[in-house]
């Protein structure tokens, strides 16, 4: 018997064991570790007020993944805090889902807007359209026309938190010591 001959008999023999051996090693990865093959569910941890790589770590050592959605401005919550998850927190889902994390971008700041020379009905609308409330509103005497808008704190150009309020200064007309006293409005 030669050589090709005894390998072509133990062929079928081979085939029969290698057979054997993976049929008992699907039984066992199916019905004894299946969470190894089949994903099964898992709780999704609550993860807002989080910053982005400590959710994504918590998401992950329960099988979930971490994914970044948008980003809104958020005064309260620092840049990269959690500040929604989807699906929410409690629900059960399937191990290897994406979670979509909504970031906090941080305060937003904005330039306070070009009022001086204004009325201050026209300065409020402005500090308005772009996110400030109209704060402390006092008058002193000024060489520009009574009424205008003469001064304003934060002064305009520098970037601000929003929301935040602006005070302004009012021009009283040429100044005598008989001026008025300041007016001063909420």
């Amino acid at each position: 018997m030669s050589f090709r001959t005894g390998l072509r008999r133990s062929l079928p023999y081979a085939v029969v064991i290698v057979g054997g051996f993976l049929i008992a090693y699907l039984i066992v990865a199916f019905f004894v570790f299946p969470s190894g093959v089949i994903p099964g569910e898992a709780k999704i941890p609550n993860v807002t007020g989080l910053l982005f790589d400590e959710a994504s770590s918590r998401l992950a050592a329960v099988g979930f993944k971490a994914k970044r959605g948008e980003s809104r401005y958020q005064g309260a919550s620092p840049k990269g805090t959690v500040l929604e998850q989807d699906p929410p927190a409690g629900q059960r889902d399937i191990e290897g889902t994406s979670v979509m994390l909504t970031l906090s971008a941080g305060q937003q700041m904005i330039a306070v807007p070009q009022i001086l020379g204004m009325t201050q009905a026209d300065a409020q609308t402005a500090l308005e359209s772009s996110g400030f409330d109209l704060g402390q509103v006092s008058q002193r005497p000024s060489n520009e026309p009574r009424g205008q808008v003469i001064a304003s704190n934060p002064a305009p150009g520098i970037k601000t938190p929003v929301p935040s309020s602006v005070s302004i200064v009012l021009s009283a007309g040429p100044g005598d010591s008989t001026a008025a006293p300041p007016v001063r409005t909420p």
